[in-house]
């Protein structure tokens, strides 16, 4: 009975100086602790992703330059109202560049929205101001993406004010949409359409812009109608002209 007890007691002392030691094998108490802690007081990070599926034509978005995550976040911290950038065509990539728009031309643009918001409306960077009478449609709208065809869900005033606007961003809001001026969107690919109509020109308006490679212009990442007096939908990609030119374009609160 003695023995019995001396032996009970010298595991369970082991046991205890076992669960004590942060060194040991297992874990004892100390090092759940101090795990806890870590838990606690780091915050570890992840990489952007892209939802299974999201691409155009075949073309991985995670496998294209759209990182751009650091630059949205800077931007708010800045006091900035953007949600999203055009696909492979960031602001500060389009700074040094721009090229004219073209009457009658609609311009169509990948975007991916990365997290759900209510969107205003649409926003581009004019580098030199229109001078123009308009005719037909002028302004910008939203479209989903599915299956290589878009499908507009908002759309703004007919304006040819909107490029009227000299080394300044301009605000093309939607109109109202459902009741709501605010469209809400779904993370998700999607696409800005824009168009220029005019009857005379004193000066063609210019938007900023940069240029992209060959292979990203045959994945429809920009493509652009020619002859149109208005924003289609919907609209097949395959059916447009992919373009080498990306135009900056944004979408904000």
């Amino acid at each position: 009975m003695k023995k019995l007890f001396l032996l009970s007691f010298f595991v369970l002392f082991s046991i205890t100086l076992f669960a004590q030691t942060d060194t040991g094998i297992g874990v004892g108490w100390e090092q759940i602790r101090k795990k806890q802690h870590m838990k606690d007081s780091v915050r570890f990070e992840k990489a952007p992703t892209f939802a299974a599926g999201a691409s155009i034509t075949g073309v991985a978005l995670k496998d294209t330059s759209l990182y751009e995550s650091n630059i949205k976040l800077t931007l708010a911290a800045l006091g900035s109202d953007i949600i999203a950038e055009t696909v492979a065509c960031n602001l500060t990539q389009a700074t040094n560049a721009s090229t004219d728009m073209a009457d009658g031309t609609c311009v169509y643009q990948a975007i991916y929205i990365r997290e759900a918001d209510s969107i205003t409306g649409v926003r581009v960077m004019m580098c030199e101001a229109g001078d123009v009478l308009g005719n037909n449609f002028n302004g910008a709208a939203l479209y989903t993406y599915s299956a290589g065809v878009i499908t507009q869900v908002a759309i703004s005033a007919n304006s040819e004010a909107f490029w009227e606007v000299a080394n300044a961003e301009s605000n093309i809001p939607f109109t109202k949409q459902a009741g709501n001026k605010r469209y809400y969107a779904t993370p998700g690919l999607y696409y800005i359409g824009y168009l220029l109509n005019y009857d005379t020109q004193a000066a063609i308006p210019e938007i900023a812009c940069i240029t992209l490679t060959a292979a990203v212009a045959t994945e429809y990442f920009a493509v652009t109608v020619a002859s149109q007096t208005a924003l289609g939908t919907p609209v097949t990609l395959s059916g447009c002209t992919g373009s080498t030119t990306g135009r900056w374009c944004a979408l904000y609160k």
